[in-house]
């Protein structure tokens, strides 16, 4: 838990009258069959469903916990209880990996918390855990898509800023973004559905043939004005992006 819900969590033991150390041996009692491993396995699963922000994934987990939990009828509503409480961790736990700033899910948490304190209803308690984790799982996905089309947008940005760069390439923006050359090559077809390279001639041909028009540069003017290194370059990145040679395809002033 983030320091506040976990300073209610304790607060929440001590009202219970379970003392600290109390609550591992109530979850151990031994003439109970209790896996603790496949408990745990389950809460990783769902840790990680979370700051995917993978609502069907999440609400699977939870599934199987409140059926593991369901299984186990020995255990008293206060057992219980504490095992819903972990689920929470777990939540609160995922959701910081994905948003260690986030706020709506920060809030719906506390709110869980106390209802979960509060409630002796098992099935309202499974479904307030269940809308947290919606919750969750939407504000992380809505972070995660607004975050992807973000980089996308700053890839493209910097390309038709720099396009004349004849250096310009994967690792140069990557270097000048502190992204990942991966993390560049993502987002980049993401955003226009082409390859880094790809968009970079495209912006440099598109730039071409508007100089062509405007000015009498010659070709090999023209191809260094826009960021090739040489007119052998120049025409085979024309020649792929128009289906024709620069001496063909420019229409000139």
């Amino acid at each position: 838990f983030p320091p506040a819900l976990m300073q209610a969590f304790l607060q929440g033991l001590r009202r219970a009258g379970v003392r600290p150390g109390g609550l591992k041996a109530m979850l151990t009692p031994t003439n109970a069959q209790w896996d603790s491993r496949a408990l745990h396995a389950e809460l990783c699963k769902e840790r990680e469903a979370i700051a995917q922000g993978n609502e069907k994934a999440a609400d699977a987990s939870l599934t199987e916990l409140f059926g593991y939990i369901a299984e186990k009828s020995a255990l008293s509503f206060q057992v219980t209880r504490f095992l819903y409480f972990d689920i929470l961790r777990i939540v609160g736990k995922g959701y910081d990996d994905a948003l260690p700033d986030g706020q709506e899910g920060r809030e719906r948490l506390q709110i869980c918390l106390g209802e979960l304190m509060q409630s002796a209803d098992q099935a309202k308690m499974e479904e307030e855990i269940r809308t947290l984790v919606r919750i969750v799982c939407s504000e992380i996905l809505r972070h995660k898509v607004a975050a992807s089309a973000g980089v996308g947008k700053c890839v493209c940005d910097y390309i038709h800023a720099n396009y004349s760069d004849m250096n310009l390439n994967i690792s140069h923006i990557a270097a000048a973004l502190n992204l990942s050359p991966q993390t560049i090559t993502k987002y980049c077809r993401q955003e226009t559905n082409m390859s880094v390279l790809d968009y970079i001639n495209r912006i440099r041909i598109d730039h071409a043939k508007r100089l062509a028009q405007e000015t009498s540069m010659s070709l090999e003017d023209l191809a260094e004005a826009v960021g090739y290194a040489s007119l052998r370059t120049f025409y085979r990145a024309f020649t792929k992006m128009e289906g024709t040679t620069p001496a063909k395809g420019l229409r000139r002033a």
